[in-house]
């Protein structure tokens, strides 16, 4: 994806509140290669209305995709911004919540699914829960009688 947002003079970067080294070390492990920076020690994520105070995330007033809503301490969020010939930065476009689906494509796989994103099931598999990403299935899954299928088989297939 860089190189073709490259040849458009569009740069594609990620910025978590994670201490840069963290951001690092999980990047290594996942063998990811885009660009993430941290804004950690920041305002930039409160800025943009995906961080909250505690204040918001206890009394259930945070500022989330253009309503007050009960959040939490941290959502998910795209920003894009043009800087002009003078440098200047401009602040074009925000989406929230199920506006930056397109850009995972995981959700966009689960899309297709007999089960959907099946958000009321199992949970997603968290860093160092020694589920591997892509290979075999949840516990959950497994339990339910659902069992692996090679790469080639899986798909949308009721």
């Amino acid at each position: 994806m860089p190189v073709h947002l490259a040849h458009r003079d569009v740069s594609f970067v990620v910025i978590s509140r994670a201490p840069l080294a963290k951001i690092q070390a999980f990047e290594q492990r996942m063998g990811w290669r885009f660009k993430w920076v941290s804004s950690n020690q920041t305002d930039f994520n409160y800025d943009f209305g995906v961080s909250f105070t505690p204040e918001e995330t206890r009394t259930k007033t945070a500022f989330y995709n253009y309503v007050k809503s009960d959040a939490g301490p941290e959502r998910q969020g795209l920003s894009a911004f043009y800087k002009d010939e003078h440098g200047a930065v401009f602040h074009t476009y925000s989406t929230y919540a199920r506006g930056i689906d397109l850009l995972n494509s995981t959700y966009n796989c689960l899309d297709m699914a007999p089960k959907g994103r099946d958000e009321d099931g199992p949970e997603w598999p968290q860093p160092g829960s020694g589920i591997t990403i892509g290979t075999g299935l949840s516990p959950t899954l497994r339990a339910r009688g659902f069992g692996a299928l090679p790469l080639a088989q899986v798909g949308a297939v009721a």
